[in-house]
């Protein structure tokens, strides 16, 4: 709370514990942003993408600058399914979610996780990306990104990786 007179106070709840806010100081009560990471990876493994999405956007509360929370958001926000089967409401929220893992961090998984959402939703639908898809796939490369990377990307999504290559280049 707050002295008398000075600034607001307000007291709350989220879904797992007791937020106390006053004067810029925030008081949580209750399980750690971290263990709402940990929970939304594992929601995220079990295929719960609401869930895996209610957990990750809670761990943005308290760490709103790790590009991981927005990276597996993206990854949530499809919910298990083919980018070319989502609405364009849904691909756009992954889009808008990977470009602030990007803004956050240029990483090349990020750049992947965007070459696969413009070949697999825009492509396939003969529509206009904002980034082609090609772009991000050699963005991704030249910023390392590994197989192991791509591998677990595709084992989080439940899909196949469609890019041209990938498996060539993996020597699988």
């Amino acid at each position: 709370m707050t002295e008398p007179g000075v600034g607001s106070s307000h007291v709350g709840r989220d879904n797992l514990g007791i937020i106390i806010t006053g004067n810029e100081n925030v008081v949580h009560i209750g399980p750690d942003q971290g263990q709402h990471f940990k929970t939304g990876m594992n929601h995220l493994r079990l295929g719960l993408h609401a869930k895996a999405l209610e957990d990750f956007r809670l761990a943005m509360n308290g760490d709103a600058e790790n590009p991981d929370l927005y990276y597996l958001s993206a990854v949530a926000t499809l919910s298990g399914r083919k980018a070319f089967l989502a609405p364009l409401a849904r691909i756009r929220e992954a889009e808008e979610l990977i470009q602030a893992a990007l803004r956050l961090e240029q990483r090349g998984v990020f750049h992947y996780f965007l070459a696969y959402v413009s070949s697999d939703y825009y492509e396939r639908k003969s529509l206009k990306a904002p980034t082609p898809w090609r772009l991000s796939l050699a963005r991704a490369w030249s910023l390392g990104v590994t197989h192991d990377e791509i591998d677990s990307l595709f084992k989080l999504l439940s899909v196949k990786d469609p890019l041209p290559g990938s498996s060539a280049i993996r020597g699988s």
